[in-house]
């Protein structure tokens, strides 16, 4: 009676670390960017970045992140994506004068969509 007990008790322990981990690593990726693009007026150089939402679907506030120090943040819509994409794939538009924004990061079952800075 007492090891199916403590059997139980280590499996439920198994499953609730299970679920942790699931729904961390559900509300972010990891992206690299090939080129400098600009975020909510700030410039991101060129590099792997490990990218984080929160907030209810559809509106998202997204947070990039470079070697665990925050570089920049910003709302965002969240798509979820019936049709999965094969990888990950960055969006970006080009301003007038020339400067690539990012637009958007296609992950494989959501869609993270930016908009423009107001004013710029």
């Amino acid at each position: 009676m007492k090891s199916s007990r403590l059997l139980t008790l280590a499996t439920l322990m198994l499953f609730a670390l299970s679920l942790t981990a699931w729904a961390k690593t559900k509300d972010s990726a990891y992206v690299t960017l090939w080129q400098p693009v600009k975020l909510a007026g700030t410039q991101l150089a060129p590099g792997y970045y490990h990218v984080l939402w929160t907030g209810n679907s559809p509106n998202v506030t997204v947070t990039f992140l470079k070697d665990g120090k925050k570089m920049v943040t910003a709302p965002a819509k969240l798509e979820m994506q019936e049709d999965p994409y094969q990888s990950t794939a960055v969006d970006m538009k080009t301003q007038a004068k020339g400067t690539p924004l990012l637009a958007g990061i296609m992950l494989k079952h959501v869609t993270l969509r930016f908009q423009p800075a107001s004013g710029k």
